[in-house]
C-alpha cells in the first residue's frame, strides 16, 4: 500500500499503534493469526479482546486485498465495534500467555544458536515440528485460514464485508448469499474484513458442519447459513503454493530451482509455453538431508533442466511445484524425472523418500 492518507492518520491517532516486527514474546494464545501473511493488522481493547483483523492474499499477488481504503474502513469498523462492546466481564478469563519460547523445537534450536528474529513464518515451522514429534499433526492442519473461494464467494477489495462474486452451485449459492449483501456476522461474529471472514472459517470444523452469516440485503436483514461438506477446507497445490508453510512437510522433492523464461527456452529449443526447471539447489544437508541424496542417487545434477516429474509438467513455478510434490507423492513410491542435460532427454527414476 501507499504511504497512509490523512484519513488514516486521523483515525490511527485514536489508536495505540505497535509495530511488531519480531515474535519472540509474542502472545500467541491471545493473538491467533495467520503467520504466512506479508503483511496483517489487528486492533484489540486494552484488555486483549479482538476487535477485528486486517490482511490477506493470494498467489498472483501479496497485496491482493489491500487497499487504503479497506484499510480505512477497517479502523473506522474497529472504533464502532470498540463502542459497542460490553464491559469486559471480571469472570472472563485471559489464555494463558504462550509464547513461541514455550515450542520445544524452538528451545533447541535457540539453544544451539540463539535465534534473535523471529519471523512470522517461523511460528508455522516450530508448531509443526512439535506437533509432528508430538504425534499430534493432522493433514487438514495444513489448511489453517481457508480462502474465500472454498465456500464459493468474494468480498469486494475496499468494501470487504460486501459480496462481490458468488460462484455458481457453491456453498454461498446454495444458501442463498448474492452480490451486493453486506455480511454483518459469521459465526455470531462481527465481520469488517475479509480477514474476520477466514478467521471464522478457520475456527470451524475441518468436516462437514454449518456456517451462519447474517446479511444486510436492501436494507433488511437475513439470516443464511453455508452448509460445508466433509474436506471442505482443502485445495489444490495451485491455491496452496504461496504459502511458506508449504516446505514443513513432507514428502519433500530434494531439489528445486527457476523456472527457465521464454529466451531460455528458445534457447534451448523448448515451446514456450512448457514448464522448465533449472536445478539450482540439491538438499543434501540439514535434517532432510535424505530427500536430496535420493533425488542425487537417481542421477539428478545441479544445473539440469527438469521437463516433468511423475509425468506431470504443468507448474506455475517452484512454489507451485513444491506444493504439488509434498500434496500428490507418496514416501516409498519411485517416479520419473525427465531431464536435459547437455541437449539429450534423459530419464532418471528416484524414490521418494522423507
Amino acid at each position: 500500500m501507499a504511504v497512509a492518507t490523512p484519513e488514516i492518520e486521523a483515525l490511527a491517532s485514536r489508536f495505540a499503534c505497535v509495530r511488531v516486527t519480531n515474535l519472540r514474546g509474542f502472545d500467541l494464545a491471545r493473538y491467533p493469526l495467520d503467520f504466512d501473511l506479508t503483511f496483517l493488522a489487528v486492533t484489540a481493547t486494552a484488555d486483549g479482546r479482538i476487535l477485528h483483523r486486517y490482511g490477506g492474499r493470494n498467489g498472483r499477488d501479496p497485496e491482493a486485498f489491500l487497499s487504503l481504503d479497506s484499510f480505512a474502513s477497517f479502523l473506522e469498523a474497529s472504533l464502532a465495534t470498540y463502542r459497542s462492546l460490553p464491559p469486559a466481564s471480571s469472570a472472563a478469563k485471559a489464555p494463558d500467555p504462550r509464547t513461541i519460547e514455550a515450542s520445544p523445537s524452538f528451545r533447541r534450536k535457540d539453544a544451539e544458536k540463539r535465534v534473535d528474529c523471529v519471523h512470522c513464518h517461523m511460528i508455522g515451522d516450530f508448531r509443526h515440528r512439535d506437533d509432528v514429534a508430538a504425534g499430534k499433526f493432522r493433514p487438514e492442519q495444513r489448511f489453517r485460514f481457508p480462502d474465500l473461494a472454498r465456500v464459493g464467494f468474494e468480498v469486494e477489495r475496499d468494501r470487504q464485508s460486501t459480496v462481490a462474486a458468488v460462484a455458481a452451485d457453491g456453498p454461498a449459492a446454495r444458501a442463498g448469499l448474492r452480490v451486493g449483501d453486506v455480511i454483518a456476522t459469521a459465526g455470531g461474529a462481527r465481520i469488517a474484513t475479509r480477514a474476520d471472514l477466514q478467521w471464522q472459517l478457520d475456527r470451524a470444523p475441518a468436516t462437514a458442519t454449518r456456517l451462519e452469516l447474517e446479511v444486510m440485503r436492501d436494507g433488511q436483514p437475513a439470516t443464511l447459513a453455508l452448509a460445508l461438506g466433509e474436506r471442505w477446507k482443502e485445495c489444490d497445490a495451485r491455491e496452496y503454493a504461496w504459502r511458506p508453510y508449504k516446505w514443513n512437510l513432507e514428502p519433500a522433492p530434494g531439489f528445486g530451482g527457476k523456472s527457465l523464461d521464454s529466451a531460455e527456452k528458445r534457447e534451448l529449443g523448448l515451446p514456450e509455453d512448457a514448464w522448465a526447471m533449472r536445478v539450482g539447489y540439491l538438499v543434501t544437508w540439514g535434517e532432510r538431508a535424505v530427500t536430496g541424496q535420493a533425488a542425487q542417487a537417481a542421477g539428478l545434477r545441479k544445473n539440469d533442466i527438469v521437463l516433468s516429474v511423475a509425468g506431470e509438467s504443468r507448474f506455475d513455478g517452484e512454489d507451485h511445484f513444491q506444493a504439488w510434490f509434498r500434496f500428490t507423492q507418496r514416501v516409498g513410491t519411485k517416479i520419473e524425472l525427465v531431464v536435459l542435460r547437455d541437449g539429450r532427454r534423459r530419464t532418471l527414476k528416484m524414490e521418494v523418500v522423507g
